[in-house]
């Protein structure tokens, strides 16, 4: 009975926290107070999880690259970025954000690997997301809802910034729900399921444009294409290009600002307009690459005097890592993200080519390229900030679970003969 009763927590409590994970703020709670929910509720998930498996006797988890070897070996490639780190809480806090994503894969591992509802776990924290990304844009289009973020954060207006700590985190952060909106739009056997997650969709996206983070954007706006490529679906394309040129039509000078395409509206392309538009990336990708030949070792962790121009960070997950951990750090991760594209299941065939006919692998497939591409734009993606990443560790670890057992080519499983 009480296997029962932990099973039911857990799944409960896993939606919960994913629906607030990107969350900053809410208005009846004060933001230690929320912040600190928020920590009860992973340790909770986690903690049901890992003692129903463990009461089961099946507590198995993924070897290689993905599991205790894999962290440990990331661990040891960091290790003179660690030695050269100059204060004790950079240390605990990189290592907190390394465990916690390798925690949270292997939470969801454990739950897709004994065919529990991974996906509907998923689907509860999109429609809450969406729900709140519709407040952000009612409250730019109309002032309703009359929310303000609390003083700790730059941003106050409702729309500037969502329910996040600051207009590109809650854009970057909302992201991968956006992708996920998509995939179960195009899942789903209802078609009123399918309505209202495309419209999920819309909420998202539209929250993500009022505040004007461009890297969440761009990973919502590519998320149909690389559905409908993974799937080799047309008609999603054609879907898209109706909700784009419909949100054009309505808000084409505040889309336009949102993208900052006027720092294109150059007499000719250069490497400087470029790197105008894109804010000073391109600047300090060769700042990176520059600092990383002096030192091919590393700096160390949360330095900010290593900042490019003295207060920006370099805004690609894996030169972060060249720089701070040194090259044993970046080219660990860069195997740790490449082996994901590399599984195979149990009957030996490889997943990404039973992208066209699962549903289910393409849409991991999908929200896990749209993670990786939102690291090659930001500083904190998937590792850093794990509040908004921990939807793509799930993702990570759905994944290895469902490769444990041999894949239809539609989104059942069958068993191996």
């Amino acid at each position: 009975m009480y296997k029962i009763i932990i099973k039911k927590n857990y799944f409960y409590i896993l939606s919960m926290y994913l629906s607030i994970s990107p969350v900053y703020w809410v208005p009846w709670l004060s933001v230690n107070s929320f912040t600190i929910l928020k920590y009860f509720l992973v340790a909770c998930g986690l903690f049901f999880v890992f003692l129903y498996h463990l009461s089961l006797k099946e507590f198995f988890l993924p070897k290689g690259v993905f599991g205790p070897i894999g962290f440990v070996f990331l661990l040891l490639s960091a290790s003179s970025g660690f030695f050269l780190t100059p204060d004790f809480y950079s240390i605990v806090r990189t290592f907190f954000d390394f465990l916690m994503g390798f925690v949270f894969l292997w939470c969801f591992y454990l739950l897709q690997r004994k065919n529990e509802k991974n996906f509907e776990i998923f689907s509860v924290p999109v429609i809450v997301l969406a729900i709140l990304g519709a407040m952000s844009v009612a409250n730019y289009l109309t002032g309703v809802p009359s929310l303000y973020a609390p003083t700790e954060f730059y941003e106050q207006a409702l729309w500037t910034s969502g329910f996040g700590a600051s207009r590109t985190g809650w854009s970057n952060g909302i992201s991968l729900y956006a992708v996920w909106a998509i995939c179960f739009a195009m899942t789903s056997q209802r078609a009123s399921y399918r309505f209202i997650f495309f419209f999920a969709y819309v909420c998202l996206l539209g929250s993500q444009i009022v505040c004007a983070g461009r890297a969440g954007i761009l990973v919502s706006l590519l998320a149909p294409p690389l559905y409908a490529m993974a799937t080799r679906k047309g008609k999603l394309l054609f879907l898209q290009l109706v909700i784009f040129l419909a949100l054009f039509l309505c808000f084409g000078n505040l889309v336009k600002d949102s993208l900052r395409v006027d720092r294109l509206q150059a007499s000719s392309l250069s490497l400087e307009t470029i790197d105008y538009f894109s804010a000073n990336r391109i600047s300090s990708y060769i700042y990176a690459l520059d600092l990383s030949k002096d030192q091919i070792w590393g700096y160390g962790f949360g330095r900010d005097d290593l900042k490019f121009r003295g207060k920006y960070e370099i805004h690609n997950l894996l030169l972060r890592f060249l720089v701070e951990g040194g090259i044993l750090l970046s080219l660990s991760f860069l195997i740790f993200l490449i082996s994901i594209f590399f599984l195979k299941d149990k009957c030996g065939r490889y997943l990404f080519f039973l992208l066209p006919r699962n549903p289910q692998i393409a849409s991991l497939y999908v929200v896990i390229l749209s993670g990786v591409l939102i690291s090659m734009f930001e500083p904190n993606a998937l590792v850093g900030s794990f509040q908004l990443s921990c939807l793509w560790w799930a993702s990570v670890g759905s994944l290895l679970g469902l490769r444990r057992h041999c894949l239809s080519e539609t989104s059942s499983l069958v068993t191996c003969e």
